[in-house]
């Protein structure tokens, strides 16, 4: 099992699996500090590695990385 994880000070929500084509893929919400999200994807390949966080959708209007660190505080 290989673990993805954010650079620090960068903050992934809603990540969405898809297969396609034979190829993996997971949709992923990023958030840098405290700025806009961007909606972006990475690719997973066979060998357990994974490229880079491909930007799809720039300056989102995000609110679910603030409702779980909302929620953590409970």
């Amino acid at each position: 099992m290989t673990h993805i994880v954010p650079l620090t000070n960068y903050i992934w929500a809603v990540p969405f699996p898809i297969k396609f084509n034979g190829k993996a893929y997971i949709f992923i919400e990023q958030q840098i500090g405290t700025g806009n999200s961007i909606l972006g994807v990475i690719e997973l390949f066979p060998n357990l590695t994974y490229s880079a966080l491909t930007p799809i959708l720039k300056k989102l209007l995000t609110f679910v990385p603030q409702y779980f660190l909302y929620n953590r505080r409970q």
